[in-house]
């Protein structure tokens, strides 16, 4: 079933998605573990209409993710990293391309996969502020997993969320977690059924309702 901000939003019109984000969509990012783009942008540039519906797309792209529709995350998600790169916003448009090679992969896109890693990668060395690093650190360790780059990729990733939660950013830490344990799923990894019981019991915690459908969705339950 969609999340209620989701449904609100596949109705909206493009031009209205971003205000509907900026009202509605912020109470899922609290409750649903998505990632916060929106506050990492200063107010005078986020009420312009183009990055609301910048940021309405990304975040609307991560919950096709979750659903698998990576045809459609894919196309919100080039449309947002076109729309950050116009304006010079180099965090949304690493976390966008990085998002976009998640995609890719899926999608067994490789060439566009690289290119969207390359982007970035090479984004991400002009990036300061531990906070808008984790989607793109979160993203790229994923793919390294899955392409067999990066043998640590899963204790990087873990070692992520103990720097998140550390720094109070719980979402970051759960979203770094959940990979991992996705990754330790897909090994056949002991470890990975008590990571999945602290991820679980950190989302009823804090109320993460996304977090909880996620590890039931990929157990199958």
């Amino acid at each position: 079933m969609l999340s209620g901000s989701y449904a609100v939003l596949r109705g909206v019109r493009p031009g209205l998605a971003g205000r509907t984000l900026q009202f509605g969509l912020l109470l899922q990012i609290n409750t649903g573990g998505l990632f916060v783009f929106f506050a990492r942008i200063p107010v005078h540039v986020r009420e312009r209409p183009p990055i609301r519906l910048n940021n309405a797309n990304t975040a609307l792209a991560q919950l096709d993710m979750d659903e698998k529709h990576w045809a459609d995350a894919r196309a919100k998600l080039r449309e947002a990293s076109r729309g950050f790169a116009a304006a010079e916003l180099r965090t949304g448009e690493a976390d966008t391309q990085a998002l976009l090679a998640l995609c890719a992969q899926a999608l067994g896109e490789s060439a566009e996969r690289d290119s969207a890693i390359e982007r970035a990668r090479v984004l991400r060395q002009a990036m300061t502020s531990r906070q808008e690093v984790y989607v793109v650190d979160i993203a790229l360790a994923q793919l390294a997993a899955a392409n067999a780059t990066d043998a640590a990729a899963g204790e990087k990733l873990l070692a992520l969320a103990t720097d998140a939660e550390r720094r109070h950013f719980i979402p970051w830490a759960l979203e770094a977690r959940v990979a991992a344990w996705r990754i330790l799923q897909a090994r056949g990894a002991g470890a990975a059924a008590a990571l999945r019981a602290e991820i679980e019991k950190t989302a009823r915690q804090h109320g993460f309702a996304r977090i909880l459908r996620l590890l039931r969705e990929r157990a199958g339950e």
